[in-house]
């Protein structure tokens, strides 16, 4: 298991397309996270990540897992805009809290989780979830 903060240098990498990060203890905020212009596949579950969640994705992603972390605030209303090729976004067991903007459920992705059921504190409002926790 890895404890640290992720270096911000890791998405400036021109040729990074894949990155799984799960199941470490990795604290701090996510940024600069669109420099890398070739990643399509992140992978960030089941850490300590905190602040809010990155509004500027890769222009290639495919896949966005953020579930099981410490992010909180309100769901950015430009995350995933623009990016034709994501078909997955995980953000459930955060301290999430609003709506899930209308401009990411007109994305039509494959699956979007989130924490809409209100089983805790901190919940969602989502009307195009494919599940809700």
């Amino acid at each position: 298991m890895l404890t640290s903060t992720i270096p911000t240098q890791l998405f400036e990498l021109a040729s990074l397309q894949y990155i799984d990060l799960s199941e470490n203890n990795f604290t701090g905020n996510l940024k600069n996270m669109s420099l890398a212009p070739s990643l399509q596949y992140m992978y960030f579950t089941n850490n300590s990540l905190t602040g809010p969640l990155p509004s500027a994705l890769p222009e290639s992603i495919k896949q966005a897992w953020f579930s099981s972390n410490l992010f909180s605030g309100s769901i950015p209303t430009d995350i995933g805009v623009g990016r034709e090729n994501l078909t997955m976004l995980l953000i459930q067991n955060n301290l999430l809290e609003g709506t899930v903007p209308g401009l990411l459920c007109d994305q039509d992705l494959r699956q979007l989780e989130a924490d809409c059921f209100g089983n805790n504190s901190h919940y969602v409002e989502c009307s195009c979830c494919t599940e809700c926790f």
